[in-house]
C-alpha cells in the first residue's frame, strides 16, 4: 500500500524558534501572551487550511515540525487514553 503524503512548508526554522521559546517566560496582560505578540513578528502563523489526510509540517530546511495522522487511534482506544489520563 502506497501512501501521498501531503507536505507542507513554513517559512521559518524550528530550532531558532525552539531556541526563542525556551528562553522566555509566559506573560499575560489583559487575557493575551505578550510573548505569542513578541513571537508573531518573528515567526508568522502560517495559514495551511484544514487538513483531511495525513500530512506533515516541515520547517525551512525540511525538519519535520508534526506530522498530523487523522483516525490514527480507533475511537476504542481514544476513550481507553482518556479514560487512563483524566480518570485517576
Amino acid at each position: 500500500m502506497v501512501f501521498d503524503l501531503l507536505s507542507v512548508q513554513t517559512d521559518w526554522d524550528v530550532e531558532r524558534l525552539a531556541d526563542r521559546v525556551k528562553n522566555t517566560r509566559p506573560q499575560s496582560e489583559n487575557g493575551t501572551s505578550v510573548e505569542d505578540d513578541r513571537l508573531a513578528k518573528y515567526f508568522e502563523n502560517p495559514r495551511f487550511g484544514e487538513f483531511n489526510e495525513p500530512a506533515t509540517v516541515l520547517d525551512r530546511h525540511g525538519r519535520i515540525i508534526l506530522w498530523y495522522l487523522p483516525l490514527i487511534f480507533s475511537r476504542y482506544r481514544v476513550v481507553m487514553l482518556f479514560t487512563v489520563l483524566f480518570c485517576f
